[in-house]
């Protein structure tokens, strides 16, 4: 069996191993509205993996993501709290802001040619000390933290049972599987991930690619961000915190490799809604919060075990290139 179809059936399997279990030891977990605060939860982490997952098939990593987040979120709290400005500028400039951080990633990352960890890391708390200047020199916020702009409110509403961020999610995903499946930017982008120099000599922009990669990702934390703000009416330094670790974990856990070159929007889907299901869960029958970050890490390890595994045991099959390679010799 394919290694992302057998990934992708483990972690379908497992999402409704963890509903059934939820769902018998409290009454309250399988209800509509639980449910659906699963699926508002679950968008504020799908929306930026939707855009790490393209920077994960390159083969590289971005740890900035929660930070990102948070300065964008805070740059809009305050345009839109002291500027006047139109709503609409104030969601473009934030968008574009979250755009431009995550180019400066990707152009650190193949100008300077630094790993994609470290470029990140630094990054990481880069972006996170802007936001907490910007907090500190900000005397007003402790008198007025509050937006006061009735038509942002709306963006962290919902229609019906259906939050507007689940509809973000999932139109990101929509565009994002296109990109990958549809295009020659994802066709380049698998092309990176899978076997670098050879997709340079093959004519591919391999810094063109990366640059996209991490600036989509950026983009994603934009809107991320501006929904956060939304969501809560105000923006805090501690906005994001972690998430880089609640993006990893999903987007692994769906299928896409740590070494790049495979993986999809279908799985890193699957792997959000698995995550949130987990996360709310573990608090509901009363398990305390402190384990979540023992359950993440042992989920990514767990990943990258299943893909060495796979990996060995594929090779020792008959007809696989490794096997035809000894029978040659």
């Amino acid at each position: 069996m394919n290694r992302n179809i057998a990934r992708k059936l483990t972690s379908i399997l497992l999402l409704l191993l963890m509903i059934a279990v939820f769902s018998v030891q409290t009454p309250l977990f399988f209800t509509v509205n639980n449910l659906s605060s699963i699926l508002r939860e679950a968008s504020f982490v799908g929306i930026i993996a939707c855009g790490m997952t393209f920077v994960i098939i390159t083969g590289g990593i971005d740890i900035s993501v929660g930070s990102t987040m948070a300065l964008c979120a805070m740059v809009c709290s305050n345009l839109l709290r002291f500027t006047g400005a139109p709503l609409a500028a104030v969601l473009a400039v934030t968008a574009l802001l979250g755009l431009a951080l995550g180019g400066v990633n990707g152009l650190l990352v193949t100008k300077l040619n630094i790993p994609d960890f470290i470029v990140t890391l630094a990054t990481m708390n880069i972006y996170r000390g802007l936001t907490r200047a910007i907090n500190a020199t900000d005397v007003e916020s402790l008198k007025n933290p509050m937006i006061k702009n009735a038509s942002f409110k709306l963006l962290g509403g919902r229609i019906g049972l259906i939050y507007l961020v689940v509809i973000a999610f999932f139109a990101l995903a929509l565009v994002s599987h296109y990109l990958l499946r549809h295009t020659r930017l994802g066709l380049y982008t698998y092309a990176v991930g899978s076997n670098a120099q050879a997709a340079r000599l093959t004519g591919i922009s391999f810094a063109g690619i990366k640059i996209f990669a991490f600036a989509f990702t950026g983009l994603a934390c934009g809107i991320a961000g501006i929904m956060t703000a939304a969501r809560m009416m105000t923006a805090t330094t501690e906005i994001g915190v972690g998430m880089e670790f609640n993006v990893i974990a999903a987007i692994v856990i769906g299928g896409c490799s740590l070494q790049g070159g495979r993986g999809d929007m279908t799985g890193t889907l699957i792997g959000t809604l698995l995550m949130a299901v987990i996360n709310s869960g573990i608090v509901q029958i009363g398990i305390s919060t402190y384990y979540q970050p023992v359950i993440k890490g042992g989920i990514i390890l767990a990943a990258v075990l299943f893909d060495i595994f796979y990996a060995n045991y594929s090779k020792r099959q008959p007809g696989s290139r490794a096997e035809r390679g000894k029978t040659a010799d």
